[in-house]
């Protein structure tokens, strides 16, 4: 049987927020094989919401052709095919690709330049610290930038409020493969800036000569490490959102779900 191949003047590569927006606002389908999900901490979540949001109306309006089942993407002249683990793929012919993320694609004759230096993000679980209200330590350098304490996962509704830790670092990969950079320092590092910031670990008792609670040393331990490279993206995340905050879709299947869905 015949593969049947899809026609499309431009086809829009990449997951990211940036990604969506510029497919959702120019009515031009997207695929991509690695869902870039802005974390809780960007704009406090905000666009994170938005990513989801984009994704659920660009799926029923037939923008995102191949969903999220994509595995790797391959590019021979003017024809795209988008494989998933089934096998299957899907056959796209188009005019112009706009790349956002390279990330599993073969074949396009483009090339995406990369910041030079890779995000780094440490899941740390907190096993004993006591509780407190911080959300967000800043660092004084690309090694732990940004330290974001956020409601732990590890516990079904979570009844003591704890918090996890997530430690962003941004590394060259000199840097990544240097003992002193590993997910062990990050954890040091961490555990000194939140005793800088007077955080304690759990109570244990009264002392008897100062009548003063006793406490157990914090303890962190690392959980996850996860490194991505940066894609410098062909348009602007910010400039995007301006423009989608004073559009009007041009599918009509996209704006009457945003009419529905927003008032």
């Amino acid at each position: 049987m015949k593969e049947q191949i899809y026609e499309h003047e431009r086809i829009v590569i990449g997951g990211s927020l940036a990604s969506l927006l510029y497919g959702y606002l120019n009515n031009i389908p997207v695929i991509y094989s690695m869902p870039r999900i802005p974390l809780f901490y960007e704009e406090h979540g905000a666009k994170g919401e938005m990513w989801q949001e984009l994704s659920f109306q660009m799926s029923l309006a037939g923008l995102l052709p191949m969903g999220n089942k994509v595995e790797h993407m391959r590019v021979d002249e003017d024809i795209i095919k988008a494989f998933t683990a089934v096998p299957a793929f899907g056959a796209f012919r188009f005019d112009e690709l706009i790349v956002f993320d390279d990330a599993n694609l073969v074949g396009w004759s483009g090339t995406l330049k990369k910041k030079r230096k890779m995000k780094v993000l440490d899941w740390i679980n907190d096993r004993k610290s006591a509780p407190h209200d911080v959300v967000h330590l800043a660092g004084s350098n690309d090694f732990v930038r940004d330290i974001h304490f956020y409601p732990s996962e590890r516990m079904d509704g979570n009844p003591k409020k704890k918090r996890d830790i997530l430690a962003i670092s941004y590394l060259s990969e000199k840097q990544l493969s240097d003992v002193g950079y590993t997910d062990a320092y990050v954890r040091f590092k961490v555990l000194d800036m939140m005793k800088e910031a007077g955080m304690q670990g759990i109570k244990n008792g009264i002392d008897a000569h100062t009548g003063k609670s006793k406490r157990l040393s914090i303890r962190i331990e690392t959980a996850e490490r996860e490194v991505f490279s940066m894609p410098i993206e062909p348009f602007d995340e910010e400039d995007l959102l301006r423009e989608y905050q004073e559009s009007i879709p041009k599918n009509r299947y996209v704006g009457i779900l945003r009419k529905y869905l927003c008032g």
